[in-house]
């Protein structure tokens, strides 16, 4: 619930444009994996300390979600780049069609 605020916020943000919505999600899949990575780090620590099994069982489970987040974070980062590349060849394919028309208005 806390994180479908998180990315309510980023709609008022961004004010719903493609581009600084997907930079917004990618920065804050960011902030979750740092999060849960430092979570881990965590209970490994204090895994090697006092030699729990409840601790390794926790590392176990952030991990997983450490992977899902990964995964997450690549195909965000995939995303981001197929939109920067799209809208540099719709700035080229504009710059050349004004090309064109002053050429055919010459």
């Amino acid at each position: 619930m806390i994180i479908d605020k998180f990315f309510k916020l980023g709609e008022k943000i961004t004010k719903n444009d493609p581009k600084r919505t997907l930079d917004f999600n990618y920065y804050l899949l960011w902030i979750m994996f740092l999060a849960f990575f430092s979570i881990l780090v965590g209970n490994v620590i204090d895994f090697v300390k006092f030699q729990r099994l409840q601790n390794l069982g926790w590392a176990v489970v952030m991990f997983a979600i450490l992977w899902f987040q990964y995964q997450g974070l690549v195909q965000t980062y995939q995303a981001r780049k197929m939109f920067k590349q799209g809208s540099k060849e719709k700035d080229q394919t504009k710059q050349e069609m004004l090309k064109e028309f002053e050429k055919t208005k010459k």
